[in-house]
């Protein structure tokens, strides 16, 4: 059987086969012709342009407006990731401080309602559980004196912040407990105990405004930088040395020259004598007759060691 004779679909190879239809897709694809060919217009390749320097603008009736004339203006400063980061944290600094500052000037312990009672027989106590109930604070402290109110604070949701206000009956038990009572365990944690300085330190303030005693918001070094952590504090600490040097030698020196003026008004105001010299001249006589019998005394006893010296070597000679 040739391909003339070759049903149409069937194949022409053998008996006779099965029609390419019947065939699954990746077999049909094999024996089905492919796609005509996309015709494409040829390529025109144009000349390039011709590139001069800038001679031939300077020659002709507007070459002198084709340049800037005046002094340039100054560049941009590109800015770093860092200094950017930098510069967004000086800019919320900066706007965390004006806000706080209203915030400061409103703030009054001394006017709050909530505080009640002496401040000198209060205590603060910090670094509570959130599980401790005052139950079991007055349990812990009350073994150091009677106890006459306890304030657990609490945010607006009614939940606890993890300190309170302790005042106790007389100052003597507060001052016990402050000693005695600092890093006691409580469910598990170990609290901190305080004077309340809230009405008894002028000027504080407490944490939320940037104030405390504590140094956990003091700056830490990141992991991998604790060399140049190190270093940028050795250098701080330096040059803050330095600067209380320079101030202790400019009040020295303010000193000295105070001494100095007040050493010549004196003798200004010192009546003159008869040698001319701010005094009595029979004063300065006994003043040099006072410095030369100093001085042969002390030479009489420079004298007196020397022989001494040469008794003992002679003794040691015939020895």
């Amino acid at each position: 059987m040739n391909r003339r004779n070759t049903p149409r679909g069937q194949m022409s190879m053998g008996k006779g086969g099965p029609a390419i239809q019947m065939m699954e897709g990746a077999m049909r694809a094999m024996f089905e012709p492919p796609p005509p060919l996309e015709f494409k217009k040829s390529v025109c390749k144009r000349k390039p342009p011709t590139v001069e320097g800038v001679a031939a603008m300077l020659k002709g009736k507007g070459a002198a407006n084709l340049f800037e004339k005046g002094v340039p203006p100054p560049p941009e400063k590109f800015e770093t990731p860092r200094q950017k980061h930098a510069r967004i944290a000086a800019a919320k600094k900066k706007t965390d401080e004006e806000g706080l500052k209203d915030k400061i000037s409103k703030w009054n312990p001394k006017d709050d309602p909530k505080t009640k009672g002496d401040a000198y027989k209060t205590l603060f106590i910090a670094k509570i559980s959130y599980d401790t109930t005052e139950k079991k604070l007055r349990r812990e402290f009350e073994q150091f004196g009677r106890i006459q109110s306890i304030r657990m604070v609490q945010d607006e949701d009614g939940k606890p912040r993890g300190y309170a206000f302790v005042e106790y009956e007389n100052e003597d038990d507060m001052r016990v407990a402050y000693k005695r009572g600092d890093g006691r365990k409580i469910d598990g944690r170990r609290v901190l105990v305080d004077v309340e300085r809230g009405r008894t330190v002028r000027n504080w303030l407490p944490r939320r405004f940037g104030g405390g005693l504590g140094d956990s918001r003091k700056e830490r070094p990141k992991k991998g930088h604790e060399a140049e952590w190190r270093e940028r504090e050795r250098l701080a600490a330096e040059a803050k040395e330095a600067e209380k040097e320079a101030k202790r030698e400019k009040e020295r020196q303010e000193e000295r020259a105070r001494r100095d003026r007040e050493r010549e008004e004196r003798e200004k105001s010192r009546p003159a004598g008869k040698d001319g010299d701010g005094g009595d001249g029979k004063r300065s006589d006994s003043r040099e007759r006072g410095r030369r019998g100093d001085s042969r005394d002390r030479s009489r006893s420079r004298d007196g060691s020397r022989d001494r010296r040469r008794r003992s070597r002679s003794r040691d000679r015939r020895r």
